[in-house]
């Protein structure tokens, strides 16, 4: 496989990306943007960015672009520019079906995750992740229903599985995609560590050019989760605008 992608991938020959041996679908595009893409949007993180649309919670920091997801519908703030050109880049590949209108960004310190959880109805089923900076693993764990007996009333709870089921890892510069099965039936989750020691569970070690037994140090990593929320008010808001 090359290592650089072209940047005309289209939907016709997206399927060379499709991950093997795991559920339907999961495609993972190594070197999906450039170094120098990469340092200008680490760039754009980090200085382009006003510091209050910073959020610092117990474990990480995030920052949220195109508005807030909310059941009763997503007021849409404006997606800045150098978002919106990954955006395009993605939409290309013909596998969302519905634009992005919505960019998470998490930064991750070494040591530092997520457990494990789904995106939801709040979304449109398909998830883009584009990696910055450091590698991680991301685990997938599937769906559990307990039954609880809570004063004579019978409650489902759904929690994730113990231990994962498989792993993908996620390098600097790939962009992940999750559709059908890999979005509505896992979880995925991060766990807490300072260097992944890969495994035959990781489902892409050909792909990224890896052996079971590899150790790998996490270093700071900074996530772009780009998503379609579906039900939008018909409203606007522009940062910095009053």
């Amino acid at each position: 496989m090359s290592t650089e992608v072209e940047k005309k991938i289209t939907y016709n020959d997206i399927e060379q990306f499709c991950i093997q041996g795991v559920p339907s679908k999961a495609f993972y595009i190594p070197n999906f943007i450039t170094p120098e893409e990469e340092k200008y949007m680490q760039h754009q993180v980090y200085y382009g960015t006003p510091k209050p649309q910073w959020t610092t919670l117990l474990n990480r920091r995030l920052q949220q672009w195109g508005g807030n997801p909310h059941p009763k519908g997503m007021v849409r703030e404006k997606i800045p520019q150098w978002l919106d050109t990954i955006i395009k880049k993605i939409v290309a590949l013909g596998v969302f079906g519905k634009a992005p209108n919505h960019v998470l960004i998490n930064e991750y310190e070494p040591g530092q995750g997520i457990m494990p959880h789904e995106d939801g109805p709040l979304f449109h089923p398909v998830i883009s992740t584009v990696n910055l900076g450091s590698h991680t693993l991301l685990d997938f764990y599937p769906h559990q229903d307990t039954q609880v007996d809570n004063k004579n009333q019978n409650q489902t709870m759904t929690t994730p599985a113990k231990q994962p089921v498989f792993s993908l890892l996620l390098e600097p510069r790939s962009l992940l995609l999750l559709t059908e099965d890999m979005y509505k039936l896992y979880l995925h989750g991060i766990d807490e560590r300072l260097q992944d020691t890969l495994t035959e569970n990781v489902k892409n070690l050909e792909e990224c050019g890896k052996k079971s037994g590899d150790i790998l140090e996490r270093g700071r990593r900074i996530s772009l989760t780009i998503r379609n929320v579906p039900k939008v008010l018909p409203v606007q808001i522009r940062l910095g605008k009053r």
